[in-house]
């Protein structure tokens, strides 16, 4: 739970950096808000982290209430959250440009920090193996 609770702060925070950016920044005499691309890819990053965070906290209770039963639960927010910052936190880098880049900035920053969570408690691949065990065995 811990790891897909920061990965949603990771997510949030880059999000943060590539709105303020895109709101302040503009290309060919328009706010980078409203040029091409950039719209729908600030509201994906969105839509992606509401997600993410919805998932999170519906298993933080069920593993509140019995950790063990809702492990399942668990796992996905984990996936889930860490696979969505590392969308979102790209596409901002995306945005942002060259600036999303800058050594010591706080999208570079983010940027490394996500990977990670992709990987620790459990690869996302390790756990869709786990998750597909359980679905196939309860199927039956």
């Amino acid at each position: 739970m811990s790891v897909a609770g920061a990965a949603v702060g990771v997510a949030q925070a880059a999000l943060d950096e590539a709105v303020a950016h895109a709101k302040t920044r503009e290309g060919f005499g328009v706010s980078l808000a409203r040029l091409g691309s950039v719209p729908e890819h600030l509201a994906s990053c969105w839509t992606d982290i509401e997600m993410a965070r919805s998932l999170t906290y519906r298993a933080a209770a069920a593993s509140a209430r019995d950790a063990r039963a809702n492990l399942h639960l668990s796992s996905m927010a984990k996936v889930g959250a860490t696979e969505a910052a590392a969308r979102v936190v790209d596409r901002s880098v995306q945005i942002m440009g060259r600036f999303g880049l800058v050594r010591g900035g706080k999208l570079e920053r983010l940027y490394r920090e996500a990977r990670p969570m992709r990987i620790y408690e459990g690869s996302t691949e390790v756990i869709f193996d786990s998750l597909a065990k359980q679905l196939v065995k309860e199927a039956h």
